[in-house]
């Protein structure tokens, strides 16, 4: 490279030596000829100078783009040498190019396999996770899973007595047979439900022998269920005890007999009487319908039993005592 500098700045001298020549020429000489042959050396002098300039232009890019590829050459570096190198170096370009399309090829066939490959990792992970888990359930199963059924069971049970003692449940039935709502459903049955998280108490009415049972809010009409209700409520109320465990002798019951029918409002009557001749409690009972109140004044009458009765004749206005 220092040759072709070398070689540029030589010609530059030439044609400065050539330039001072033909000056002197002119000075001595009288003559057209050499006037124009000057142009001509002046033009090819500047022609010369911008061909330099553009080599030594082209030279400097070529400097920097070695540099930035890493490429290091001495300015002493003959043209020879020089083309040498640099098909070696596009040799070595060329061959790192096809390694790295393999590498990429490589790289593209792994992430294809790796995208087919993934699924059945994940299924096999999830496979061995259930096995585990299987394992696991059924080791609980057999160790503690059959003393859980057992302590379920008897809490069950426990749970179901103290759910007829609280609410009495064959008084109730004593109670819902008086009145004799349904044909075949005569029997009133709690159960607690507790095949879930979320345990429930059920109320069924059954045959004679608890078969076929049902849940009563979907097949009873009105007044069947009024009758259920109130056998509950006065089963309750017959053992309601005050805060020092005295029994409450005295149970308030607003309008029983609503959609009842007259044979059950009469099983209903006979029902309140019993109460309060067997249990010896008082009933304070109010209704709106008078031919109720005129048949618990025939079927307890006051002349037999302790009984009174009050008609209001509007709001807080008695109108009659019995």
């Amino acid at each position: 490279m220092d040759e072709l500098i070398a070689k540029i700045q030589e010609d530059q001298k030439k044609a400065d030596s050539r330039k001072s020549h033909l000056t002197k020429s002119l000075e001595t000489s009288n003559g057209q000829n050499l006037s124009i042959l000057i142009d001509e050396v002046n033009a090819d002098i500047v022609k010369r100078e911008r061909l330099n300039s553009d080599l030594l232009r082209v030279i400097n890019k070529f400097e920097q783009s070695a540099e930035s590829l890493a490429l290091k050459f001495e300015r002493s570096i003959s043209l020879e040498h020089l083309e040498f190198l640099l098909k070696d170096e596009m040799a070595d370009l060329k061959k790192r190019i096809e390694m790295n399309k393999v590498t990429t090829q490589n790289l593209l066939l792994l992430k294809r396999l790796q995208e087919n490959v993934m699924p059945y990792l994940n299924h096999q992970k999830f496979v061995k996770t259930a096995d585990g888990l299987e394992k696991r359930i059924k080791l609980l199963r057999d160790k503690i899973g059959k003393n859980l059924c057992v302590e379920r069971d008897r809490i069950s049970k426990f749970i179901h007595e103290q759910v007829e003692s609280f609410f009495y449940e064959d008084l109730i039935n004593v109670l819902y047979r008086k009145v004799d709502p349904h044909p075949e459903y005569k029997k009133i049955k709690f159960k607690c439900d507790f095949s879930n998280d979320k345990p429930k108490l059920n109320v069924f009415v059954t045959g004679e022998n608890g078969d076929n049972p049902l849940v009563p809010n979907l097949y009873f009409s009105t007044a069947q269920m009024n009758i259920l209700r109130l056998s509950i409520f006065l089963a309750k109320a017959l053992n309601a005890e005050d805060n020092d465990g005295n029994p409450v002798n005295c149970i308030f019951i607003d309008d029983p007999i609503q959609s009842m029918d007259s044979i059950n409002i009469l099983s209903t009557i006979d029902l309140f009487r019993s109460i309060v001749v067997k249990f010896n409690k008082q009933i304070i009972l109010s209704t709106h319908d008078e031919n109720f109140h005129n048949l618990l004044r025939r079927k307890i009458p006051a002349s037999l039993f302790n009984a009174k009765y009050i008609e209001l004749e509007t709001f807080g206005t008695v109108r009659s005592t019995y």
